[in-house]
This record gives C-alpha cells, sequence and structure tokens, in this order.
C-alpha cells in the first residue's frame, strides 16, 4: 500500500472512525498502485531485486531505482557456476543504477540488490489519492466532482450545462513520469 486508510479518508471527508467503505477503498487503492506501477514500469517500494543480465557489456541497467545497495553481483564461470565478484570488480552509479564491471569475465551476471522507497514519495501519494478519488467519485459512493469539468453555453436564450469527463487518470499518471523507467 503506498497510502493508509486514514490518509485516503481524511482525503475524500470521510470521517476517520468511519470504516464501511474500508473495502473498497482498499480495493480501490490497490488498483490505483498498480496503475502508478505499470506506469512507471516499476515497483517502487524498497525491497530485495534480482536480475539477470546477459550480454557482453561493461554495463548493467539495473531496472528497479533508487538503488540503495548491491548485494552480490555474480557470473556463471566455464563450469557453470556462480561465482561472486568482490566490490573492488564492480562500481555502482547509484543515480541510474549502473552497475559497470571493472573486467568482464563473463556473458551472464546476476545481480542481488535492494531498491526502491522505504518512504513513498509525496507526489506518489498524492497521484494514488487523487486516483482513489477518481475512481471513488464515479462509484455510487461518490459525488462525481473529481475529473470532472463544466462548460455552459447558451443558444438563442437557452443555456444548456455540459459535463465532460477530462483526463484526468492520463493528466496524473504523466506528473509521475520522472519515475518512469526507461529502457537504455
Amino acid at each position: 500500500m503506498f497510502v493508509t486508510l486514514a490518509e485516503i479518508r481524511a482525503f475524500l471527508n470521510i470521517k476517520s472512525d468511519d470504516t464501511t467503505l474500508d473495502t473498497i477503498l482498499t480495493i480501490l487503492e490497490g488498483a490505483a498502485t498498480e496503475a502508478i506501477k505499470g506506469y512507471c514500469r516499476r515497483d517502487l517500494v524498497s525491497a530485495t531485486y534480482e536480475e539477470l543480465f546477459d550480454l557482453k557489456s561493461y554495463r548493467l541497467f539495473l531496472r528497479e531505482l533508487p538503488v540503495t545497495s548491491i548485494t552480490t553481483v555474480k557470473y556463471y564461470d566455464t563450469d557453470n557456476t556462480l561465482v561472486s565478484l568482490t566490490a573492488a570488480d564492480y562500481l555502482l552509479h547509484i543515480g541510474n543504477g549502473q552497475v559497470i564491471i571493472t573486467e568482464p569475465l563473463a556473458n551472464q551476471y546476476l545481480v542481488t540488490y535492494v531498491a526502491g522507497y522505504s518512504t513513498i514519495p509525496s507526489d506518489i501519494k498524492l497521484a494514488v489519492l487523487e486516483l482513489v478519488a477518481y475512481n471513488y467519485n464515479n462509484t455510487k459512493h461518490g459525488d462525481s466532482r473529481l475529473g470532472v469539468t463544466s462548460k455552459s453555453r447558451g443558444a438563442g436564450g437557452v443555456s444548456g450545462q455540459d459535463s465532460f469527463q477530462v483526463d484526468f487518470v492520463d493528466k496524473t499518471l504523466a506528473k509521475l513520469s520522472k519515475y518512469r523507467w526507461v529502457n537504455v
């Protein structure tokens, strides 16, 4: 969970002790979190990851960011046995998650590392809350105000009101482009 039920209730102006909607709010939070992970093409939560690189390159680009530590870098030797490199055998560029092998010894490397956010950044949390609110407001529980824009028009002295959905979800996700994984 990127945000707590208490944070969702506060954002939606639901009383803090009202747990009657917790099931739907949990589902909406899960859907919003998965949408953000899908858009960003990464998990974002601090965890241990393992990636196998099958290439002849000095540079290995780790998928999950930010990288906080490298646990192991291993390669398969000629007997197909995993052998660990020492920390002196590679460099880590934390900013872009790049591991540079100082002296390549193999075509395959298995990297185990810790990456992600131990505290979810505020802009990601806000995006989750906005997506939860958008979906909540489009259920029988909500009032359909978030993500809807109104415009008035009049013709021949008769005025009407049209409401239309703006591309709210895409705009919300676009705010998170700095977290999006780009294949290098």
